[in-house]
């Protein structure tokens, strides 16, 4: 049955606050940020610091992120299918950064229950940036569980202080079959597929909710001083209920174009 795009969640931020979002950051130092410090496109853009917090590994991972739910977008049961774009500014770590370390950050984490740790049956189906010490940028990953947790490299790459257009489409498995697929596009251009996969293994659950900015949840990966940006997240829907009224190839971001590849 052929699917329909349908826009759930847009937001540019232009609110100078994260009252659109589910939830986010709010524990210990270093907290999510709206501001206009560098926004893609209008005023704002959300900004996430990211530094070894005070109080071990909790916090590392715990305040540094922004949480969407999919229940909250009006599809309780989740998404089996569906497009997140967003634009991503990844900065050239600060002067006090160790060049000689290296750290992964989550920059999309989409996930059956947004707020418990992922496992096998808390599947979610990841974007992975490595920074690879204080290089050129960033090398990305795909996470997923399957039923054990999978981390392929899609060799794209990056680069500091350029905006990039992430869009990810993600078909999860008829549950214990493998038919999922997911897709990477950036810049408009497609640059990964992987298909024929069990994205959620055996479970008949969907998706619950997005969350992004998230720092791994580790104090035995090193940790650098930097800044990223976001900016223009949008979430839709492909499902035979889609209304079809906002077409996702015609509808418009404002602002500058993406860095080009």
């Amino acid at each position: 049955m052929k699917t329909i795009p349908t826009l759930l969640f847009a937001d540019g931020f232009e609110s100078g606050d994260f009252s659109k979002w589910s939830s986010h950051g709010a524990y210990a130092d270093h907290l999510p940020a709206v501001n206009g410090v560098n926004p893609h496109s209008g005023s704002y853009s959300y900004e996430q610091e990211y530094y070894l917090p005070v109080g071990g590994p909790y916090p590392q991972d715990q305040n540094r992120f922004i949480i969407e739910n999919f229940a909250d977008c009006g599809r309780p049961a989740g998404l089996a299918d569906f497009i997140l774009k967003a634009y991503h500014y990844p900065k050239h770590p600060e002067a006090d950064a160790d060049a000689t370390k290296s750290t992964q950050r989550k920059l999309t984490r989409c996930m059956h229950d947004t707020a418990q740790a992922p496992s096998a049956t808390n599947f979610e189906v990841e974007l992975i940036g490595w920074q690879l010490a204080n290089q050129y940028g960033l090398d990305l990953a795909i996470g997923y569980y399957n039923p054990a947790f999978q981390m392929p490299y899609i060799s794209v790459q990056l680069a500091y202080n350029a905006w990039y257009l992430l869009e990810q489409e993600i078909h999860l498995n008829t549950p214990g079959v493998g038919d999922g697929v997911y897709k990477l596009s950036v810049n408009g251009t497609l640059r990964y597929t992987l298909s024929g996969v069990q994205l959620r293994n055996t479970q008949t659950t969907n998706l619950g909710g997005v969350c992004i900015g998230d720092q791994v949840n580790k104090t035995t990966d090193y940790t650098v001083h930097e800044f990223r940006y976001w900016d223009d997240v949008q979430i839709w829907a492909l499902d035979p209920h889609g209304s079809g009224r906002q077409n996702w190839r015609r509808f418009p971001t404002p602002g500058r174009k993406a860095q080009a590849w």
